[in-house]
């Protein structure tokens, strides 16, 4: 008996405060009062508090109940019993664990009998008390009466701070008395409940509850003698055998113990049912049979990846063996599976796991041939339970694996197969069969065998779509794990999602509906409370109202059957969701309108991306390609080279195509090559080999990909890295995959892999510029004197003019050819600017050219326009929109100052990037002490233009806004202040125009 049982019955309130159900008064509940964790029970052989009143009787025998030391006669050690008997220490142990929780101050008898009667077991006072007439649950509930009207302990009691009643002490002597005078070493039970008896009340509460007390002592006292009796027979054949030492003792174990504690019963378990059906390994299953049924070294091994079944091929052959469709020499076999841990658990002394597993191969080996055992994780044998001049499991096992004594089928995936062919004599002995990943059609084929189990496990329909979803989106986005084990997980999972999910939504309706229900009727009754109307109170609730409530629950009743005649049916969308969970893919990105997504992708970018069209576009083809499946299994969806000058949206297109193809810019793993230029640093982005500090850590790339990889990959600028670091990129864009530090490949076929450079800049703004001159766009030049933004429309207007009035005069084809010309016209320059530039890059061995032809793409970024420019300053002055707003303030760039900024902020040699300094230190800094001093507030406007009065002068207006017109400033508070005074720079100035 256990304070546990103790507890579920309802005796013994529960650990963290809560009091369990009693199953006699429920009163008992509100006595309870909370306790604090179970404490570890004294094991000594009285109560704390029974110490003080037993030890002296023991010490001093003949003692009566209120006799002090002094008083008691002496007798030989002989006369006196020595212990307390185990039976009766743990009742009282029990006893007094129960008075504790209940928080009684003393443990009284009922204490003790309501453990002893609550005592699980052959021979327990319950048993004999039933025997003798009595009733159990009677006495019981008189007993828990009891308990519940005895006061609880006002401050909380602790484990040793419990003492024994008067009562209980007086009977304890009396167990003593009359076990010294039957001559007992020990003082039992029967003592114990014989001293109990003579309590008056004790012996009331048993005749009340239908017990001859008579009649129950003597059958107490015979049954616990006979079991006296009984283990002391036990005792005495123990001492008549050859003594052993401790040791021997511990280890020694049968061979049929061994089987039974460390091995288990596989075709036993496939005749039960037990396993799934194993399904498209015929062929590995046929290997299996094949090598087992050799005279010689039938020792098949089973390698694999993790996941591709092969524990489900050996169960595939115990279920061949229970139905017969095996060859005859495997017919009647015997399939154990060896847990080798429970072989090494508990084996501390010397010897004792060499004689376990010396047992378990003598029980094969005797058996003929008729026992086959099973060792999954067989690398685990290397070595194993060896120590200082002893043998480990594989070479106790070589021996009869070598003369065909013993059978045996191993399983261990493909690295770890490495350990057991350091071992030649091993490796010899067993016959590898390669269990390779289903293909994605059979791994359909064995999910639709699958599917009936699972859909009577969650109780629902499973789709085909479904199915096939499983495993094409778990062969598609999950690229760590195999087949078919992935696509069952995946299925399995979304199944019970739905069912969760379902039986949730159906709780919070009928909660919903409940609650509705009854403030409803609690309306009615105060409505009727209000009214006074107490017949109509009364009518309501025996007349119509009884009627009314009898129909809606039989229509509630009616929704609720239907409801759940309803099919729970599984969809593609549902295996969807849990992939976009594993994965962190949005499920946008999975469903239908993946397709819309991506064809609008070329619109998204160009709103992000100002002024390059040519490089938009080209990636957003790619990725439509890549999205179509046209392009090839092992290699990432999208690979680019970006060149162009600094500050003109190559690392922005980056970001923006990772916000759009996997909906977060944490999707973006930016390797700033700077950090790489050095020819050692390549470690540091797969990770350093074997014995260098850091093999452990892994590489900054390859465990960034492995635990993101949907992600795009940016190097950027990789001029400043080290050319031997970029040879890496060979294998990564022509496989799909790198190979780390550790020798592990990690996939980059669901990677983008974008590398950026400033490498021939200068070609590309040359280029640019003598198109521009030639007419055929717009550039951006500042002229010093007159400060203003010279464009070359007047050059572009007689362009277009000439043109115009040619294919006025000219036929069909002849306009056909001019667009085709003067389209070639607009790309010539580019290709010649990406001659030069890749001719740069090989020339300083950046890059080779077996690389170079690697890529989807090589783009090149084009200088900005004036028109962009302008553009990207409205981009960019949208924080400060933004942190104004929240003000209440509201700002506008005049098309003036747009102008202004422009001219200042951009150069063909810093880029774009300046242009956003440039708002933040002439324009944000300057208004932010007017926020702080209260000259700018909310509900005012604030007008960036460029000064007509003075030049180079940027000026603010500030001005409430008309609360009578909205959207209308008041004229009459307009303000205005000097921003910035900021004359033109040099085109080929040195400065950063941002600062």
């Amino acid at each position: 008996m256990d304070v546990y049982r103790l507890r579920s019955s309802g005796v013994v309130p529960g650990r963290l405060g809560c009091a369990a159900r009693y199953p006699f008064s429920p009163k008992l509940e509100a006595q309870v009062k909370p306790s604090r964790p179970e404490r570890t029970p004294l094991r000594c052989f009285l109560l704390a508090a029974l110490v003080a009143a037993v030890v002296s009787v023991l010490r001093f025998p003949g003692a009566k109940a209120g006799d002090t030391p002094a008083s008691v006669q002496s007798t030989t050690k002989d006369e006196r019993p020595s212990s307390i008997s185990r039976d009766c220490r743990d009742l009282l142990d029990q006893a007094e664990k129960l008075a504790m929780f209940m928080q009684h101050a003393q443990i009284a008898i009922p204490h003790f009998l309501t453990v002893a009667f609550e005592q699980q077991g052959e021979i327990t006072l319950g048993k004999c008390f039933e025997k003798c007439g009595g009733d159990l649950y009677k006495v019981k509930k008189a007993m828990s009466d009891i308990l519940i009207k005895m006061p609880t302990s006002t401050d909380f009691l602790a484990y040793d701070e419990v003492t024994s009643s008067p009562q209980l002490n007086k009977a304890a002597l009396r167990a003593l008395a009359m076990a010294q005078r039957d001559g007992k070493m020990t003082i039992g039970v029967e003592h114990l409940v014989l001293a109990l008896a003579e309590n008056v009340s004790t012996r009331r509460m048993l005749e009340q509850a239908g017990c001859d007390v008579k009649v129950f002592l003597e059958e107490v006292v015979t049954v616990y003698e006979a079991k006296l009796k009984a283990d002391m027979e036990r005792r005495s054949e123990k001492k008549s055998e050859p003594a052993k030492g401790a040791s021997t003792q511990r280890a020694a174990q049968s061979e049929e113990e061994i089987i039974r504690s460390f091995c288990t019963d596989m075709t036993e378990l496939a005749e039960k049912g037990k396993f799934e059906p194993v399904l498209g390994r015929n062929k590995e299953i046929k290997e299996v049979a094949t090598v087992l049924t050799r005279r010689g070294k039938g020792n098949p091994c089973l390698i694999g990846e993790p996941g591709v079944g092969k524990t489900a091929v050996v169960e595939g052959l115990a279920q061949r063996i229970i139905e017969g469709l095996v060859p005859k020499a495997l017919r009647n076999k015997t399939l154990f599976a060896v847990d080798l841990g429970g072989l090494l658990a508990g084996a501390s002394y010397r010897g004792e796991f060499e004689k376990r597993m010396k047992a378990l191969i003598d029980f094969a080996v005797k058996s003929s041939g008729k026992v086959i055992l099973f060792i999954d994780e067989i690398h685990m044998i290397m070595g194993a339970g060896k120590s200082d001049s002893s043998m480990d499991a594989a070479n106790l096992l070589k021996p009869p694996m070598a003369r065909g004594e013993l059978r045996l089928v191993g399983a261990t995936t493909l690295d770890e197969y490495k350990i057991i062919e350091k071992d030649a004599a091993m490796e010899r002995r067993l016959k590898p069969i390669l269990i390779e990943e289903p293909s994605t059609d059979r791994a359909i084929f064995i999910l639709k065998k699958l599917a009936p189990m699972f859909e009577s496990h969650h109780q629902m329909k499973i789709t085909e779509e479904a199915i096939i979803a499983a495993v094409m989106l778990s062969h598609k986005y999950v690229k760590h794990r195999k087949l078919p084990d992935k696509a069952i997980d995946l299925l399995d999972e979304a199944a019970a999602t739905k069912r969760v999910k379902w039986d949730m939504q159906n709780q919070e309706d009928d909660e919903m509906e409940e609650q509705a229900a009854e403030d409803k009727a609690n309306a009615e009754e105060h409505e009727a409370t209000e009214r006074e109307d107490a017949e109509r109170i009364k009518k309501q609730k025996h007349g119509k109202g009884t009627e009314e409530t009898l129909q809606q629950l039989e229509s509630e009743i009616e929704a609720e059957a239907k409801k759940d005649d309803e099919e729970l049916v599984l969809g593609a969308d549902d295996v969807a969701a849990v992939i976009s969970a594993w994965t962190g893919i949005p499920l946008g990105k999975l469903s239908d309108d993946e397709k819309s997504k991506i064809l609008k992708l070329a619109d998204v970018l160009h709103a992000r991306v100002i002024g390059q069209d040519d490089a938009v576009r080209a990636v957003a083809d790619a990725m439509i390609r890549a999205r179509a499946g046209l392009n090839r299994d092992d290699m990432p969806l999208g690979s680019f080279l970006f060149l162009g000058p600094t500050g003109v949206g190559k690392t922005e297109l980056a970001r923006g195509l990772a916000m759009e193809m996997f909906h977060s810019e944490q999707n973006l793993i930016r390797i700033d090559m700077s950090e790489f230029s050095e020819q050692h640093t390549v470690s540091r982005l797969i990770g350093s080999p074997p014995g260098y500090v850091g093999h452990e850590s892994g590489g900054q790339l390859t465990e960034a990909v492995r635990r993101r990889p949907h992600s795009v990959v940016l190097f950027d600028e990789i001029e400043k890295g080290h050319p031997q670091v970029l040879q890496i990129m060979l294998q990564m864009l022509d496989g799909g995959r790198l190979t780390d530090g550790k020798g592990v490949l990690v996939d980059f076929t669901s990677c983008v892999v974008i590398l950026t450079s400033n490498v021939g800049a200068q070609y590309i703004i040359s280029a640019f510029e003598q198109s521009e001159k030639d007419g055929k766009g717009a550039l951006a030049r500042f002229d010093e004197t007159s400060g203003s933004l010279e464009h070359f429309a007047e050059a572009a207007k007689g362009a277009e003019a000439a043109d115009k009035e040619e294919e006025e005069k000219g036929d069909g084809d002849k306009k056909k050819s001019k667009t085709l010309s003067k389209s070639k016209a607009s790309r010539s320059w580019k290709k010649e600017a990406r001659r030069k530039v890749l001719s740069e890059i090989a020339g300083a061995g950046l890059l080779k050219p077996e690389v170079v032809n690697r890529f989807s793409g090589v783009i090149i970024f084009e200088p900005m326009k004036a028109a962009d420019v302008k553009q990207i300053v409205r981009l960019q002055s949208r924080d400060l929109e933004r942190a104004l707003a929240k003000k209440g303030i509201e700002i506008i760039l005049d098309q003036s100052a747009e102008d202004f900024i422009a001219q200042r902020a951009y150069t063909h040699k810093f880029g774009a990037r300046p242009i956003k300094r440039f708002i933040d230190n002439n324009v944000g800094a300057k208004m932010a002490p007017w926020i702080l001093t209260g000259y700018l507030q909310s509900g005012m406007r604030v007008t960036v233009v460029a000064s007509k009065r003075h030049k180079n002068t940027l000026e603010a207006h500030v001005s409430d806004i008309c609360r009578l017109v909205m959207g209308k400033c008041d004229r009459t508070t307009r303000k205005a202040r000097v921003l910035a005074s900021i004359p033109m720079k040099d085109e080929n100035s040195p400065d950063d125009p941002g600062r």
